[in-house]
């Protein structure tokens, strides 16, 4: 009989465990999709001798305005 109530529950940990994840990834689907579309222009990355002088000087203007982190 002791058996029987572990592999009882056994199985309802294991359909609870298939039960999470499936549910966390339409979330977060969900919250992908829902995203402004200009972050990604922001997320493409390009290595600075690839950039025009304009990206260069805009990229150096914007890090200039940042203020400074205190310590």
């Amino acid at each position: 009989m002791h058996t029987m109530g572990c592999s009882i529950l056994c199985l309802c940990v294991l359909a609870i465990l298939a039960v999470l994840p499936s549910a966390h990834l339409s979330y977060a689907q969900e919250w992908n999709e829902g995203q402004p579309q200009k972050c990604s222009k922001l997320l493409t990355r390009k290595e600075w001798r690839t950039l025009t002088n304009i990206e260069k000087s805009k990229w150096v203007g914007a890090v200039k305005v940042r203020p400074p982190s205190s310590p």
